[in-house]
């Protein structure tokens, strides 16, 4: 959610912190719902009347109302009971303050005057130092992982490197760099701090120490993406051109899975660019922009003409609803070689995939001995479907259809639903026996 918020505030130059004050507390609790929160005490029975701090979702109610408070104002950012509030000149910012409180003062919500921070060319605002040129991590908390003594025990160990993840878009090796401390944590793993955990111990810190500010985001400037892949992990750079020069907008690595490691070194590059476009989709998505690479062959992988494995196959598929072009650049020149040198960590993780990619036609959906192209040249009695479909118009006798309208597409001619290639009637019979062979010759 903080880098959601982060990114509206491309542009602004002036930015206050309003806090709220006892935040849960200025929201009253239905009578219907105070009987929940009743609690004993040798004193007797007691229950709130207002919103509290011991009950899990207080603070996702307490977001919610303040969305909705300030819902239509302009230059105001929400974070639970803190408001960002910025402008790209103090005129704007002081018009969108001003909304704010009026806004607040007619809801009867008051706010902590000592903790706000008003008409700040730099704003320290959860973890983060926010100014026109863009974020980096609080100088404080820097200092707090500088001063940090060698771990003696996994809950220390962990305790450090919760603190630095929180900076790790921050830090270009991070993957890289926490590899040989991550091992320690894991429950089969004995304790021993070693050579190898004290040097990547004190290079992240160093890291952080030397850790340049991100640029924000903007929309209207063309984005970059820079991915490469090393024998153990991967590693993307989202920039942008602003203002004539190029701008780092985040880093990002990983460390590859036992299986991903087994993959041929072509097939890990082709996973760099797979999993840098969704790494960086809140960016790039809807947008055209350039992937650079300093592997030559994934400039023919993802064009049209290619045809390659199944599984880096299922991966261009996966990017279909991007827009970008593959970009070859020699590896001395390509700033994120570094981020996938990344040490063996053994884990077991495996690449998020909540998003279904539909809009595809693939050659093993069809039965082996019918084509794409008999199938479209078979297909006219669906011409009606066709015109439905792209005019969004169903006749009576196609009322069946529009019922799953948003599942239909037509690629190159073809109706899909989904993911499968939708068979006139007078093709039916054909690919059930067709089926039924396959099935025969199984089973032998």
């Amino acid at each position: 959610m903080i880098n959601d918020l982060i990114l509206s505030l491309n542009g602004s130059k002036w930015f206050s912190e309003i806090d709220l004050k006892s935040a849960f507390h200025q929201i009253e609790l239905e009578e219907s719902n105070r009987e929940i929160t009743t609690f004993a005490t040798c004193g007797g029975l007691y229950r709130f009347k207002r919103l509290f701090f011991g009950i899990n979702c207080a603070p996702e109610i307490f977001q919610r109302i303040m969305e909705q408070l300030a819902e239509d104002l302009h230059g105001v950012e929400i974070y639970v009971d803190d408001f960002l509030v910025h402008g790209k000149t103090l005129e704007e910012h002081n018009r969108n303050l001003l909304e704010l409180l009026k806004r607040l003062e007619n809801s009867g919500i008051t706010v902590n005057k000592g903790k706000c921070k008003i008409a700040q060319k730099k704003l320290e605002f959860m973890g983060h130092e926010i100014s026109e040129e863009g974020v980096r991590p609080l100088r404080s908390r820097i200092e707090t992982i500088k001063n940090f003594r060698a771990p003696k025990t996994k809950t220390e160990l962990s305790s450090f490197l919760g603190l630095v993840g929180f900076c790790s878009k921050f830090i270009p090796e991070y993957s890289a760099l926490t590899a040989p401390l991550r091992k320690l944590i894991r429950k089969d793993v004995q304790f021993q701090w070693r050579k190898e955990q004290s040097k990547a111990f004190e290079r992240l810190k160093g890291e952080l120490m030397k850790s340049k500010t991100l640029g924000f985001f903007d929309p209207r400037c063309k984005s970059t993406i820079i991915a490469d892949a090393s024998p153990y992990g991967i590693g993307a750079v989202l920039v942008q051109m602003q203002n004539g020069g190029e701008k780092i907008i985040e880093y990002a690595s990983r460390a590859l899975t036992d299986a991903d490691k087994k993959y041929s070194q072509t097939e890990k590059e082709a996973l760099s660019l797979v999993w840098a476009c969704e790494r960086f989709h809140l960016y790039v998505y809807g947008a055209e922009f350039d992937i650079i690479t300093d592997h030559k062959p994934l400039e023919f992988i993802f064009s049209p003409r290619s045809k390659p494995c199944a599984r880096v196959e299922r991966w261009v598929m996966r990017l279909m609803g991007y827009n970008f072009n593959v970009i070859y650049q020699p590896g001395k020149k390509n700033i994120a070689d570094p981020l996938s040198r990344l040490t063996d960590t053994n884990t077991k993780s495996n690449i998020a995939n909540d998003e279904h990619h539909v809009r595809w036609v693939a050659k093993e959906a069809v039965p082996y001995s019918m084509s794409i192209e008999e199938i479209r040249e078979k297909s006219t009695e669906m011409q009606d479907l066709r015109d439905a479909i792209r005019e969004d118009k169903y006749p009576v006798r196609l009322r069946k259809n529009e019922l799953i309208k948003t599942e239909l597409c037509i690629i190159d001619d073809v109706v899909l639903r989904g993911t499968r290639i939708l068979i006139s009637p007078s093709l039916r019979q054909r690919v059930l026996k067709l089926a039924m062979k396959v099935i025969r010759e199984s089973s032998k």
